[in-house]
Formats: C-alpha cells, structure tokens, sequence
C-alpha cells in the first residue's frame, strides 16, 4: 500500500499533448449540492430508484422515494473517496453515504472527457483513507471544446467496438467446450471413425477395479513431506493428471487403505455433491493413490486406456444418469451399475485410429484455445492504452484486434465441420 508521501503526479495522470492548456484540478469543477446521503441500511435490493455510491456496483440499492433524488443537473461523475471508483452517472439517481463525491466540470470542459480522463488516472490506494486530496495536486488537459467532444465522439466508438469484442470473446469458452465434448460423442458413437462388428462390452470385463482410502490425519509420518499422489475429486479437473494437492509418504502406502494405483489408469469420482451436475473421468499420468471417493479401472489388455477414457467422457452424462444410487444423502454412483455399464468395443487398431483422431482435433481446439488466452489478456489492456494515445493527441480509428475476435469464432465454426465421418 503507497504512502502520502511518496506522491507523484507525473506518475498518477498521463502524458498529454503538449499543445493543450491545462489547469489545475482544484479550477475546473462547479460546486455541487448533495441534499441526501443514504446510509446501506435505507436502501434496498429492488425499488423505483437507483442508489450510486462509492462501491464496485454501478448501482448498490434502490429507493421508492423520488424526495431522496439528486437534485441538480445531469449527468455526473462519482468518485469513491475511498475506493477510487470512477462513475458516469446520466440517469436519476439517489447519492449514497459516506465517500461518495460528485463532481460535475465547469463550462471549459465536456463532461464525458472530463470522466475519460479521470479513468486514466493511476490514483494510489491508501486502504480505506481519502483519496480525493491527491486529485488536488494534478492538472486537467483542457483542449478546445470541439476537439474535446471529436475526442469523445471517438473514445466511444472504440469502446463500443472494445465491448463487441469482449462479447464476442465470452463466447469462446464454452464453444471450444462443447466442440470437445462433441468431438467424444462422436468418437464413442461410431460417428467421428466408423467401426463395425464392435464388442457391447461391461466394463467390468475391461480391467480391474480398485478403491482407495484416507491414511490416518493422526498419523503424522503418513503425511509429513509426502511425495505420493493422493487424488481426491478436487483434484478431478483435467483429462490427464500428473499431480495432486495433498501428498501422502511411503508408510501410508504400506500401512493404510490408499494402495498404490499404476499410471494410465482410469480414475472416476463416486461420491461427491459434484454429482450433481457432471461425472469427473480422468487418467493419472503417473503413480498415484486415491481416497475412498473415487474408484479406478487398470485396463486389461483388451482396450487402449486412452480410448476407454475418450469413450467414458463421451458417455459421461449417460453414465451418471444411469448409474446414479437414489436415496442418499451425498451423491453417489451405484459401483455395482457402473461395473455393468457397457461400451462398444472395437479392435486395438480402431480404438487407437479413434485416439489419433480425436488427439488431432483436440490439438487444434488448443491452438485456438490460447489464441484466446493472449486476445484476452490484450483486449483486457485495451482501454488503459486507447485512453492513454487519446491524451496524447494519437487517437487511432480502429483498434488493432478487431478482427481477431471474429476469426477465432469462424475457426472454431470450420473445426466443427471437421467432425464427421471420416
């Protein structure tokens, strides 16, 4: 957290044009009048009137009571003494307690530059301290009213475009989850690689089950600097596991329940409230040992354990369906319905054809999948950065991810497409 003393203006406010007067903050506001400051506990979560205060929330409450309104002409900025939220404020409102200051710019200014300049501010926090003092000390750039409002006219044409984006972008997740997931309906069903004259084989005919369980807590040398794996279903997240967040030793490998599992095994949650909205299917990478929620499959020499786990995620929401125990507390898969539970089967060379397949396809979802990692992150920057080249006079028409977005969307469209009969 900075402290007072360290101010430094040049590094709070942007570099601006040079050309551009610039007063000082303290000379570019009018006075407002705040009749009513509500305090949290007078107002509500669903009413007539928004609340606008110095919280993270465009609006914190509402009021019924039009008497509690503010009162003077809009729009306005708020400013969180505390917080150091900046808010643009053009509907009625009622003005909430403590730290919530509203300054409204004089005549020189067009108050939508007035607020995209504020934004660029790099305030310091000071805990829940004033902040408001420390805009005293900076200065305001204050360009011709018409360059101002050609400036403003731009900044929201790009930040409706930047909007679009993020839009656009939110979409990726669950389009490039639902792709995979798709590409394992198919890859099970025959659909992404045909096979015939496949085996309607139980999966207890596929390998070997086995549980697990939880070393004594009271027995500190099962658990002290412990290097074996010790899968539990939080740690159920991917596909493929090579860790875990709780580790046990040797001893309690050799002296407890939890057995030590070969790598390559299929690891599938049994009871857990997350059963609730998916089935959690994964292979460890390596050596592990699980606890008394998860059961395992070591596959036998019929099926490839990479095809088994592609096949039982295709299947997943069959499985869960089909195999869920009623009447218990904690959600739970019925072991002996699971153990009876049958997959198609083809031949070794098919099942690994169908691997390949779908390792191909899964590697192109990732390629775009970081694609939309690194767009994010910039599109995230964005704003900070066009504000900035604003006041330094450097505006550009359009920004420079705009079409990124778009493509990555027709990528995942062209992958789908690929998602057929081979």
């Amino acid at each position: 957290m900075a402290s007072k003393g360290d101010i430094d203006k040049y590094k709070i406010q942007p570099i601006l044009f040079s050309n551009w007067v610039t007063y000082e903050f303290e000379n570019t506001l009018q006075k407002t009048t705040i009749t009513h400051k509500l305090k949290s506990k007078d107002y509500f979560e669903k009413g007539i009137y928004p609340v606008i205060d110095q919280g993270n929330n465009l609006i914190s409450g509402y009021i019924d009571n039009n008497e509690l309104l503010y009162k003077e002409e809009l729009p306005v900025i708020i400013f969180g003494d505390h917080t150091r939220n900046i808010k643009f404020i053009d509907f009625e409102f009622a003005v909430g307690a403590d730290g919530t200051k509203i300054l409204k710019p004089n005549e020189n200014f067009n108050i939508k530059f007035y607020y995209y300049y504020l934004i660029t501010l790099k305030v310091p926090d000071f805990g829940y301290s004033r902040h408001f003092s420390i805009l005293k000390l900076l200065n305001v750039p204050c360009p011709p009213l018409p360059e101002q409002e050609r400036i403003v006219a731009k900044l929201d044409t790009l930040f409706v475009q930047h909007e679009a984006m993020k839009k656009a972008l939110e979409r990726i997740p669950q389009l490039l989850k639902d792709f995979r997931q798709q590409v394992l309906t198919k890859a099970v069903t025959g659909e992404l690689i045909p096979f015939a004259n496949s085996e309607y084989t139980k999966l207890n005919d596929l390998g070997i089950w086995k549980g697990g369980g939880t070393p004594s807590k009271a027995n500190s040398s099962f658990w002290e600097n412990g290097t074996v794996l010790w899968t539990t279903p939080k740690d159920m997240k991917d596909l493929f596991l090579s860790n875990s967040i709780d580790k046990i030793t040797n001893s309690a490998v050799q002296n407890s329940s939890a057995i030590l599992i070969p790598k390559n095994s299929i690891l599938i949650v049994t009871r857990s409230g997350i059963l609730r909205r998916i089935l959690p299917i994964s292979s460890n990478s390596i050596e592990t040992t699980v606890n008394q929620d998860l059961k395992v499959l070591i596959p036998n020499d019929k099926v490839n354990y990479k095809f088994l786990l592609y096949a039982l995620k295709g299947l997943e929401k069959d499985i869960r369906m089909t195999c869920m125990k009623s009447g218990t507390t904690v959600e739970s898969v019925e072991f002996s319905l699971l153990k009876d539970y049958r997959i198609y089967l083809p031949n070794l060379k098919v099942q690994q054809e169908i691997v390949n397949r779908v390792e191909s396809l899964f590697a192109k979802a990732d390629i775009i999948e970081k694609r939309y990692n690194a767009l994010k992150e910039k599109i995230g920057s964005l704003p900070q950065a066009i504000l900035h080249k604003a006041f330094k006079g450097e505006l550009i028409p359009q920004l420079p991810t705009d079409g990124d977005a778009k493509d990555l969307l027709k990528e995942i469209l062209k992958l789908k497409n690929e998602v057929k009969k081979k």
